[in-house]
Parts: structure tokens; C-alpha cells; sequence
């Protein structure tokens, strides 16, 4: 008699309509293995948050921690011990990302629930695994973001777990392929095995010992494969099959509709998505460029900002000393004019005498118009009290 370890081949009829049990969640994808599952949820995690740490039940096998390990997301434990019943000491202060549920044995009297409620509404992501609980009558919380359960701990196959995503759709794709060498191994291990149980009955103790050492080894090879490659694998295709054989059933009355005109449109949409694409690129380019542009002459100005302000002094005398100030007089005429003055004034000594006091010289100092003075002469006659201008 046998008892515990893998199953052996089953050979009656595992189909029925079991649509309803698998109903858990917005999406189930049926995978690999219990780790595949895990590393399944993982990937999907990570593709929209950064998960640094995983609070992790300590009574836990390495097939649950590898997929964490893989993706180099540090474990942290919490203690699952039993006192009567089975109990947890959980720090609901944890600064873990995920929180990871088990209700172990099927048990649902613990309060794992309350757990995964508290954590929930701390923010945190929580992946219960119900492998020990998908019989059981209440078999996972509602508070749970993912589900995953290995299924060939309860079923005679040779691969398969499920990934369950609570509130939408899985993104990530799983490969269309299986582990083909590990699926070998396992039906050739479950074939002998039960051929085994069948006849270790009527076999002596020698014969029987070797016939177990087959599929004991044909097992272990098996999980030394799945150790080293489970990542992204579908469920055994024979499994898939089946649910495929339901599938057909329950869909035989409904008609394929055509959708080509939904595909011209899609097609549309999509060259139009590409163009406003490429389009906004271009853009997104030139203002690059224009911002590098803008940059540079920000730092030119603030490293030139010494010699612009010399320049701007420089300027406003080089504009002032040219005649570009109220008097409209350059620096050069201003010297000219003072010896203009003087020369004026020793010429209207002899002026007088000549005109008998009537006429005197003077430099004009208000010239109309635009044009530099400073150099302008005019003439006085004392018997009228006229100006007259000799410049004109």
C-alpha cells in the first residue's frame, strides 16, 4: 500500500463541465506549475509597481520562494505555528509590498482574513495561494488581489496550477508552449507507478523495490527540471485539450460574426494612431532641440552677464561723449565751444570799437532740430535788441 507522494496514471474520465469552479476571479490562466503560477502574478505585478519585499508565511516550501527570489524581491517570514489551533504571528506594521495568505490544511476557522483585509487597507498587494483550500468550502478571501493554486496536489495530472487576477485582466501573455521534456518524465512516472500498484501486490519485495526506484527517479529528474526552467509555461496540453473538448461544447449553437468592417476601422485608427505618433515625435524633437538651444543661451548670458553690463557702461558714455545726450553736443564740440567762447570774447573787444558799441558776437546755445551744436554763431545789435543767426 502506498501512501502520499505523486499520483500514478488514471485511466477513467476527468471531464465534466467544472465551468463554475474556476470561476474565481476576472481572469484564470491555467499554468505549469504552483511556481510558475507565482512567478506568472509577479511579472504582472511588476510590469505597473516596483516590488522591493515579500511577507511570506515561514512554513513554506522552496518551490514558493524561488519565483521571488528569481526576480530578486527580498522574503521576509512570519511565524505559522500551531497551539491547538493553527495560529499566526503576523506584524500587521510590516513594510513589506505583498503580502502572502494561506489557509493552511484547508482550514478556514484562522484569522487569515482578517489579515488580508487589514493589509488590503494599508495599500498592500496580497496573493493568497489556495492550494490547500480550493475544496474547501469557503476557499479564498474577497480581499485578495491574486489567486494560485497548484492543481496536481489534487489531481491525477502531470502538470498544472492556476493564476487568478480578482480585479482585471491579466497583460502579460503566456507562452503557447509547455515544458515538454518535464511533462515526459512525468506521465512515463506515473505510468510506472501505476503499474506498480497494480502488481506490487503479486511481485516479490526485490522486483517490486526496483520498479519503484524507476519512477522515483523518472519523479525526481522531473522536479530537477521544473526547478530550473518553469517560467511562463502553459498547463499539459492533454489537460487543455479537455477544457478545449468543453469549450466546443458549450459554444457548438453560437455563429462567427464577421468582423471585417471592425477591422478596417481598427486599421484606420491604427494609421492614424501611428501618423499622430510619428507626429508627435517630430515635435517632441524639435522642442529638444529648441530647449537645448534656449538652455545654452541661458548659461551664455549668465557667464557673459559681467561683460554685458561693462558693455551697456561703455555704450551709454561712448553715446553720451558723441552727442547723443540732451545738449546734442559731442565731447569734441564741447572742448571747441569753450575755446569758441574765449575766442569770442577777445573778438568783441575790437568789434565794439569797430561798430561803436552796436554789435556783439555769442555762441548760440539753442539750435533748432536735430543736428549737434555747440559751434552755432549769432550776433546781437544793441540799437534793435535783434538776435541774428550767422549760421543761417
Amino acid at each position: 500500500m502506498e501512501i502520499g507522494s505523486e499520483f500514478w496514471k488514471f485511466d477513467g474520465n476527468l471531464i465534466k463541465d467544472n465551468s463554475k469552479f474556476w470561476n474565481l476571479g476576472k481572469d484564470t490562466k491555467f499554468v505549469l506549475s504552483g511556481r510558475t503560477a507565482i512567478f506568472y502574478v509577479l511579472k504582472n505585478i511588476l510590469k505597473h509597481k516596483k516590488i522591493r519585499k515579500v511577507y511570506m508565511p515561514s512554513y513554506s516550501c522552496y518551490s514558493m520562494i524561488q519565483a521571488f527570489k528569481d526576480l530578486e524581491i527580498e522574503v521576509e517570514y512570519y511565524d505559522v505555528y500551531f497551539n491547538e489551533i493553527l495560529k499566526y504571528n503576523i506584524d500587521l506594521e510590516n513594510d513589506s509590498d505583498i503580502f502572502f495568505a494561506m489557509n493552511y490544511f484547508g482550514y478556514s476557522d484562522t484569522n487569515m482574513e482578517s489579515y488580508i483585509k487589514n493589509f488590503k487597507e494599508k495599500g498592500k498587494i496580497v496573493i493568497e495561494d489556495i492550494t490547500h483550500s480550493i475544496l474547501s468550502k469557503k476557499r479564498y478571501s474577497e480581499y485578495s488581489d491574486f489567486l494560485i493554486a497548484s492543481l496536481r496536489k489534487w489531481l491525477p495530472i502531470s502538470s498544472g496550477a492556476i493564476a487568478v487576477n480578482m480585479k482585471e485582466v491579466f497583460d502579460l501573455e503566456l507562452s503557447e508552449n509547455t515544458n515538454e521534456a518535464l511533462i515526459y518524465l512525468k506521465t512515463s512516472a506515473m505510468e510506472n507507478k501505476k503499474n506498480y500498484i497494480n502488481k506490487s501486490e503479486k511481485s516479490n519485495l526485490i522486483d517490486s523495490n526496483k520498479e519503484k526506484n524507476i519512477f522515483l527517479k523518472e519523479y525526481s529528474e522531473s522536479n530537477k527540471i521544473l526547478e530550473k526552467d518553469y517560467q511562463n509555461y502553459i498547463i499539459q496540453k492533454e489537460a487543455l485539450g479537455k477544457q478545449k473538448q468543453l469549450l466546443e461544447e458549450k459554444t457548438k449553437d453560437y455563429h462567427m460574426t464577421d468582423l471585417s468592417l471592425e477591422k478596417q476601422q481598427l486599421d484606420a485608427l491604427t494609421q492614424k494612431r501611428d501618423e499622430t505618433y510619428t507626429q508627435y515625435h517630430e515635435t517632441l524633437h524639435v522642442y529638444k532641440q529648441n530647449q537645448e538651444t534656449l538652455d545654452q543661451l541661458d548659461k551664455d548670458y549668465h557667464k557673459n552677464q559681467d561683460i554685458f553690463e561693462k558693455y551697456t557702461l561703455y555704450q551709454d558714455l561712448y553715446d553720451y561723449t558723441s552727442g547723443k545726450n540732451p545738449l546734442r553736443m559731442s565731447f569734441e564740440r564741447y572742448v571747441l565751444s569753450a575755446y569758441f567762447e574765449q575766442i569770442l570774447e577777445f573778438a568783441n573787444i575790437e568789434l565794439l570799437k569797430m561798430t561803436q558799441g552796436r554789435f556783439a558776437l555769442y555762441r548760440k546755445k539753442d539750435v533748432k532740430g536735430v543736428k549737434q551744436q555747440g559751434l552755432d554763431l549769432s550776433v546781437l545789435d544793441y540799437e534793435t535788441g535783434s538776435f541774428y543767426y550767422a549760421n543761417k
